[in-house]
This record gives C-alpha cells, structure tokens and sequence, in this order.
C-alpha cells in the first residue's frame, strides 16, 4: 500500500446472498509523522579514487531536520563524514581522504539525528581506490617528480630508478 494512493474497501456477503459486493468510498492513506530516507547515490558498482569528491544524495520525507552520514566498510562502521548536515537539502559533498583503505565493499549510511536513530538508508557498495602510475621502461638513471594531487597539501618528490652497472 502507497500512501497518497487512491483506495477503495469491498465487502462480499458470503450467505444468505453470496457473491453480493459493497464498495466503500475512495479514500487515501496518510502518513501521520513517518518518516523515511532514501539514498540516491552513490550508486553500486561507482569507483571513487583518493583526493576525488563523491557526491551523496538522499530524498527525506517527514520532519528530518538533520542527518549523520558514515562511511562503512564489509557492513562496519570506519568513521563518521558528518555528524549534522542540512536534512532537507538532499545533498553533502565528500573528499575521500588519502588514509582510506582501498576495496569494494564500502557504503555510504545517512541517518536521521533525532530521537529515532532508526530511520537511516544505507547505499549500494562502491569502490575507494588508490590512483597508481606504471612505468614501463623508464630510462637508467633517470627521475621522475611527482606532484601531489592539485588542492591536496604535500610537496612533490623525486623518485629515481637505478643506474645500469656495466
């Protein structure tokens, strides 16, 4: 049953008139103070990489002032992202950090913060990877600088590969 949906109840008379039908009138069921949330991304399958933001986004119905948003890993809790953001909005912006483990099986958890801690969604699993680079054929004895992700602090360091011996 859906709320705002259209209903009607019949009632058939079994005996002495069998088969007698009675429909009441059209009516509409009404959540009174429920609450739900639904998240919308990330969706499951999404690949994320360290330094990169991750859009999350929900669809709240009844009074949900404020959410929490945690990241969890194989169905565990690994930190909190938020632990009070905008309920109505919809939407928060995540930069996965650098100390996040790589893997497959990590979900996003959006919870109302009120009294009832039991209206939460939990997204589909989406990927943290690490971005990596392969050299193929670097030449002997060269270096190679590497930068830092645009935004992220740090400063860039030279990695070298070894020197040929005769």
């Amino acid at each position: 049953l859906l709320p705002q949906s259209t209903y009607q109840i019949a009632v058939t008379t079994q005996r002495p008139f069998a088969g007698v039908t009675t429909l009441s009138g059209s009516f509409q069921l009404v959540s009174v103070g429920t609450r739900t949330l639904r998240l919308l991304s990330p969706t499951g399958g999404a690949t994320v990489w360290h330094q990169q933001t991750l859009v999350i986004q929900w669809v709240t119905t009844g009074a949900i002032d404020t959410v929490s948003i945690e990241l969890w890993k194989a169905g565990a809790k690994v930190r909190s992202l938020t632990t009070s953001t905008d309920g109505p909005a919809g939407q928060w912006t995540w930069l996965v950090a650098n100390d996040v483990v790589a893997g497959a099986d990590y979900q996003v958890r959006v919870a109302w913060t009120g009294d009832d801690q039991a209206v939460f969604a939990m997204s589909q699993q989406f990927v943290v990877a690490v971005p990596t680079i392969r050299l193929s054929q670097p030449a002997p004895g060269s270096e190679l600088l590497l930068s830092p992700p645009v935004g992220s602090p740090g400063q860039p360091r030279a990695l070298s590969t070894p020197s040929t011996s005769p």
